[in-house]
């Protein structure tokens, strides 16, 4: 069983290996020894563990200790490697320190090299073991909250996990990054997203669909001043989306008879560069074209070949009867088979819908994933 004792002494072991490293490195730069300058400072010559992994480790444990004395917490949890090990080495790491300082030239071979080596790898024992009760603790603290408000929470953490695994413009230690994924791991195992999620409690996935039907309302205002082609109303589209970045794609996805590669309207990336949505857009003139309709509906499934769980459909309906045009739509596309997803839940967003502008949002389950296509039927008469 895990008890305060055990992480203060977490805590204590941390703060003293910090302790002697940092001394090894005074010690190093003070003997003047030319063949170890390499190693100072310690924590930014090493891609395992760097400075702030280690500071971020230590407001975790501190964390973890007032957050189980406030809840009175008590639960199963494993490690002697701590008191059977480290303990031991802590003493022998403080002698070899002491002769160091009274006798620099004695390391002037290899040994200072393992010493520093042992020392390091120690310290990586330690701060796995606070990351390691630092997930558990958190995934505790999310099951006592009520279900809809852990659903959003622990989504919006997700959310957050991955972009930064995904973030290249920040350089991390190797010890930092697997911490983010087993993270990850854990809460997506255990608050697996059920087939009652919506997209709209998830307040960042929800600024995408806003925006889109900000863009859409924006483009149809400007209707009758550009050009009705299909091609041309995407493009403009895809400029007139200001908090993503949206793109004029072809060649993202594979067609729908698996043969070449797919054309998709509109791709849209997050400011890390890495694609969160999918838009399909199609013009209905003349008369309600069902074949139209399922070909675009059905290519759907060559284009989410990566499984993004947002994708949007666009319909620039120009037919005679708006109202009529719609409720037509709405009947229709739960009827469209789209291979390889099973249809959840169909409804209409009567608090987002606008005039002439509904929205319908249909949930699929697409392998493990739940997909929400949200079909926006705009009318461009």
């Amino acid at each position: 069983m895990i008890d305060i004792l055990y992480l203060e002494n977490t805590l204590y072991y941390l703060e003293t290996l910090l302790k002697l490293i940092l001394k090894a490195e005074n010690a190093i730069q003070k003997s003047q020894i030319k063949k170890w300058n390499k190693l100072i400072p310690i924590f930014e010559k090493n891609k395992i563990v760097q400075e702030d992994t280690w500071q971020k480790a230590y407001e975790k444990i501190v964390h973890c200790i007032q957050f189980i004395n406030e809840n009175n917490l008590n639960y199963e949890y494993n490690n002697k490697f701590l008191e059977q090990e480290i303990v031991p080495k802590i003493d022998i790491y403080k002698s070899l320190l002491l002769h160091l300082n009274k006798s620099p030239r004695i390391f002037e071979t290899d040994e200072i090299k393992i010493f520093i080596s042992s020392m390091l790898i120690d310290l990586v024992r330690v701060l796995n073991d606070i990351f390691q009760i630092s997930i558990s603790i958190e995934c505790y603290s999310y099951t006592v909250l009520d279900s809809n408000l852990r659903e959003i929470k622990v989504n919006q953490v997700l959310d957050s996990l991955q972009a930064k695994l995904n973030y290249k413009g920040k350089i991390r230690d190797l010890l930092y990054t697997n911490y983010l994924k087993k993270r990850r791991r854990k809460l997506d195992k255990i608050f697996k997203r059920s087939d009652s999620f919506s997209l709209k409690s998830i307040s960042a996935e929800y600024t995408l669909l806003t925006e889109i039907i900000r863009a859409t309302k924006q483009l149809q205002g400007l209707r009758k001043s550009i050009k009705d082609g299909e091609k041309n109303r995407t493009m403009i589209l895809a400029n007139l989306i200001n908090k993503f970045i949206a793109k004029d794609e072809s060649g993202y996805g594979i067609s729908e008879t698996g043969q070449n590669a797919g054309e998709i309207d509109i791709k849209i990336e997050d400011e890390y560069g890495d694609v969160i949505s999918i838009c399909e857009a199609f013009n209905l003139k003349h008369y309600f074209n069902k074949q139209t309709i399922s070909k675009h509906l059905a290519k759907l499934a060559g284009y989410n070949a990566n499984g993004l769980e947002t994708i949007f459909v666009i319909i620039f309906s120009e037919l005679n009867s708006y109202e009529d045009s719609w409720n037509k739509y709405k009947s229709y596309s739960p009827e469209v088979k789209i291979p390889s997803y099973k249809l959840l839940r169909n409804n209409e967003l009567v608090e987002l819908s606008l005039g002439n502008l509904k929205i319908q949002e249909m949930t699929y389950k697409l392998n493990n994933k739940i997909i929400n296509i949200y079909h926006i039927f705009v009318n461009m008469k």
